[in-house]
C-alpha cells in the first residue's frame, strides 16, 4: 500500500524475485517476475512540490495541467486496485488494475474496500496529539526594531527525532517586513540528503518542504535561518508567526530565542515593535498623486507635540481637518477620502513645533 501511495506518477517496471529491475515490458513480465510500482526520487519531488503549494496537482505537466492525478485509489475485495481514470490516465498497467466493480448485495453481506490517498505514504491522516516536551515553549517575545533593520530568526528542533520530512509555514505582514530569504547554512540537515523546496510566491507567506532521499538522520539542533528586513517607516506592531512546523507530520520545534530572559526556549512567533523617530519635521508628498478618490498623507515628527493638518481647496476654503491634537514622535500616515469633493487641485497644510514648522503641499483629485 505504501508503494501504491508513493507511486504518484504511475510509473511501473518489471522486477525479478530479488527486487532488481528487468527490461521486460508489461506483457513480457511473467512470474516469478512481477510488474510493480517504480518508486524513484521524482515521486518524492512531486509530493514535496504539492505539499509546498508550488504544484496544484500531484502530477501535472509543464503548463500546470492535471495529468493522471486521481487522488484516491481503492483495493476491492478481490485485492485488485481500482482507480477512477480520466483521459490522461492511459498508461496504467492492465494486469494490476480493475475497472468497474459489479456489486450484488445479498442480506448479511459485507464488502470491504480499502482506500489509499495518493501521496500519503505514511497513511497518517491526523498527527498524534501533543509533543515530546512542551516545557520549552513560551509566549511570543516582544522585540524592538527600527526601520531598515535586518531580522535573523533561527529555526530550531529541540528534541532528538528521526527526521523523515519537514513542513514549515511562516506568516508575516509584507507591508512591515520584506522577506530576504532562507539559509540552511550550519544546518543539521545535509543538502545532499535533504532536498528542500521553497515557495515564496504568495506575499506574506513562506512555505518550505524538506525530505530525506536516503537514510534519515536522528538528531536535534538548528534547521536554518529566515531573514527579514523592516520596511515599514512608521511606528507599528507586527508579528512573524510560525503557523506550521511539523516533523514527520507531528508538530515539533519552532523559533529559537537567543536573547532575553527566555533565551534557549522556543516560540511560535515574535511580536515586533517598530520604533521609528525621524530627525526633522516633514510633510511628505501624498501618494498616490493624482488620486481617486483617496490618498495617503505621510508626515514625520522628531518630538512629541501638537499637530494640525488641514485640507484646503483652490479658493483657500477649509475643506477638512485631518488632525488637530497631540501626537507622539515618529513616522505617521493619514488617509484622506475625497469622494465627496469635485475634481481639482487641493492643498495640504501641516502646522507643528508650536507653529515653528508650517508647510503646504499640492495634490490633484481626478475623477
Amino acid at each position: 500500500n505504501q508503494k501504491l501511495a508513493a507511486n504518484v506518477n504511475f510509473d511501473y517496471r518489471c522486477e525479478n524475485e530479488n527486487g532488481d529491475p528487468t527490461y521486460d515490458s508489461e506483457n513480457e513480465c511473467q512470474a516469478p517476475n512481477a510488474w510493480v510500482p517504480n518508486i524513484e526520487a521524482g515521486d518524492a519531488v512531486l509530493v514535496a512540490k504539492y505539499a509546498a503549494c508550488i504544484n496544484l496537482h500531484l502530477n501535472q505537466d509543464e503548463d500546470g495541467n492535471e495529468q493522471c492525478d486521481p487522488h484516491w485509489i481503492f483495493i476491492n475485495p478481490e485485492d485488485k486496485v481500482m482507480i477512477r481514470t480520466n483521459n490522461n490516465c492511459n498508461n496504467l498497467p492492465n494486469n494490476n488494475f480493475a475497472g468497474g466493480y459489479e456489486l450484488v448485495l445479498l442480506s448479511d453481506t459485507t464488502l470491504t474496500f480499502e482506500g489509499i490517498r495518493l501521496g500519503d505514504v505514511s497513511g497518517n491522516w491526523s498527527a498524534p496529539l501533543g509533543r515530546q516536551n512542551e516545557d520549552y515553549f513560551v509566549d511570543n517575545p516582544m522585540v524592538e526594531v527600527e526601520p531598515d533593520e535586518i531580522i535573523k530568526l533561527p529555526i530550531y528542533l529541540p528534541n532528538n527525532v528521526e527526521i523523515e520530512g519537514i513542513d514549515l509555514t511562516i506568516q508575516y505582514d509584507p507591508e512591515v517586513f520584506s522577506l530576504i530569504g532562507y539559509s540552511n547554512r550550519n544546518s543539521i540537515l545535509e543538502e545532499s540528503t535533504y532536498p528542500t523546496i521553497i515557495n515564496e510566491e504568495t506575499s506574506g507567506l513562506f512555505k518550505l518542504v524538506s525530505y530525506a532521499n536516503s537514510t534519515p538522520i536522528y538528531d536535534n539542533g538548528l534547521l536554518g535561518y529566515i531573514k527579514f528586513k523592516v520596511v515599514s517607516q512608521t511606528t507599528a506592531h507586527s508579528t512573524i508567526s510560525m503557523v506550521e512546523m511539523e516533523v514527520n507530520e507531528i508538530p515539533e520545534g519552532g523559533f529559537l530565542i537567543v536573547d532575553g530572559i527566555d533565551s534557549g526556549n522556543i516560540s511560535r512567533g515574535f511580536d515586533f515593535q517598530i520604533i521609528a523617530v525621524p530627525d526633522v519635521f516633514a510633510l511628505n508628498q501624498n501618494y498616490p498623486n493624482p488620486f481617486n478618490p483617496s490618498t495617503n498623507i505621510q508626515f514625520e515628527l522628531p518630538i512629541d507635540g501638537d499637530v494640525e493638518i488641514f485640507i484646503y481647496d483652490l479658493k483657500g476654503s477649509l475643506i477638512d481637518e485631518l488632525m488637530n491634537g497631540y501626537m507622539e514622535a515618529g513616522y505617521h500616515q493619514i488617509k484622506w477620502d475625497g469622494s465627496r469633493q469635485a475634481s481639482g487641485m487641493y492643498f495640504i497644510q501641516m502646522i507643528a513645533d508650536n507653529g515653528n514648522y508650517i508647510k503646504m503641499s499640492k495634490m490633484m483629485l481626478v475623477k
